[in-house]
């Protein structure tokens, strides 16, 4: 799938030192039951690439609509 094998760490810490607050949005989901809805996105969409300049804390509603925007893109350029 494309993920370091430590990415289940890199991604809790990332998210732990954004206190669970989407970049995009700024959606807090910092409770407890709340934290499921919060992900990392890979900005250059490498998921080996974890730099910190390369991830983006997101609620799952910002996250798919970057991923969707992402993906669009690249189908544009792999067209021309």
């Amino acid at each position: 799938d494309g993920y370091t094998k430590d990415w289940g760490h890199v991604s809790k810490a990332y998210r732990t030192k954004q206190n669970y607050v989407c970049e995009e949005c700024e959606i807090d989901l910092s409770e407890r039951r709340a934290e499921f809805f919060c992900e990392v996105h890979h900005i250059d969409g490498n998921k080996s690439n974890n730099s910190l300049k390369n991830l983006r804390c997101l609620c799952v509603n910002c996250h798919s609509q970057v991923d969707k925007k992402q993906r669009t893109k690249s189908y544009e350029i792999e067209s021309v």
